[in-house]
């Protein structure tokens, strides 16, 4: 592999192939960062901005800044998306990305993008950090001497140097898979996500296709269920 003799000119300007994906997290298409609720153009549904209050559909799964901040009503929020609430998965502190960056290069030699994706792919979509968190990470990596960038097949790449595998080896029980650690307390989420997203695509069938008797018989579903579900939280049997 060719070390580069310039190691700033890594930056969030790769590009993902179709999506626009330029590095620079935390923006809307209008160019005004988003949060969950109700977008005053009425562009986005509640909770699915494309900043760091948006993520995934209903906020949580797909937030991209990491653990311990975004749950299913946005970042932070309460039902109507207002201040409270249990923080669901979503930002990260810096440590978390600087481990899972380690723990990554480990393995193989990667560029932001990628790191990007793995650490995605392993959280099951529950933490996908922002090019904004990565690429200072790899910057601060790399003025510590534990990461340097090389060239392989024409890309630009990060890869441990001799120190950054010593720490890797000192460091291997904290280093030991942090995207494990980001979707353990959310397994719950995970669990019911599928029906979750099951109930959207019939509730939107309904809308598409269904007349007007229907569409008012599924919101009375869907009122009955959320009533049941607050139930169970408060300790008592929902009604049959």
């Amino acid at each position: 592999m060719k070390k580069f003799m310039n190691p700033s000119q890594y930056g969030p300007g790769e590009q993902e192939p179709g999506n626009g994906f330029t590095g620079r997290a935390g923006r809307g298409h209008h160019g005004h960062p988003h949060r969950g609720g109700p977008h005053p153009q009425g562009g986005h549904p509640q909770g699915e901005g494309c900043g760091p209050r948006g993520g995934g559909p209903m906020g949580g799964p797909g937030s991209a800044f990491g653990p311990g901040f975004a749950g299913p009503m946005g970042e932070g929020r309460g039902p109507r998306g207002g201040r409270g609430g249990r923080r669901g998965p979503g930002r990260g502190r810096k440590g978390d990305v600087r481990n899972a960056v380690l723990a990554l290069l480990a393995e193989a030699p990667a560029n932001g993008y990628s790191l990007i994706n793995q650490i995605s792919d392993r959280s099951n979509g529950l933490w996908r950090p922002s090019a904004g968190s990565i690429y200072p990470a790899l910057g601060l990596l790399t003025d510590e001497g534990l990461i340097a960038p090389v060239e392989a097949d024409g890309k630009k790449l990060f890869e441990l140097t001799d120190a950054g595998r010593a720490h890797v080896a000192e460091h291997a029980e904290e280093l030991d898979e942090p995207w494990a650690k980001v979707a353990e307390p959310h397994r719950g989420f995970l669990d019911v996500r599928g029906d979750m997203r099951q109930l959207g695509m019939a509730v939107e069938q309904v809308v598409v296709a269904g007349d007007a008797d229907q569409l008012e018989a599924a919101r009375k579903i869907l009122e009955r269920a959320r009533k049941d579900v607050y139930r169970l939280l408060a300790g008592d049997a929902p009604a049959e």
